[in-house]
């Protein structure tokens, strides 16, 4: 039921990549594969250090939203991205 947190937010926004983006795709990647972490929230910091790494930054603008311009579920509260909640076992 891993989602990213206000401090992946934080982390993104300093790496100038898009967070809801990255994490739709490491969901993606990582369901595919099936993979285990015990630390999904390392694994994402990773992730998104990577992205940078591979030139997945996006235009400064664009990323310095604050908390408050990111959509949040009604249902549990988690960061809403442009594939829907980022809360895997949201309702």
């Amino acid at each position: 039921d891993w989602h990213f947190k206000d401090k992946h937010v934080e982390k993104a926004r300093e790496l100038g990549v898009d967070v809801e983006r990255e994490a739709q795709d490491f969901a993606d990647w990582h369901r595919a594969k099936g993979t285990r972490y015990k630390r999904w929230d390392v694994a994402f910091f990773t992730w998104l250090r990577k992205a940078k790494d591979f030139g997945r930054t996006i235009p400064e603008p664009a990323y310095r939203k604050s908390e408050e311009d990111h959509a949040r579920c009604p249902r549990c509260g988690s960061y809403v991205g442009e594939f829907g909640c980022s809360n895997w076992d949201c309702p």
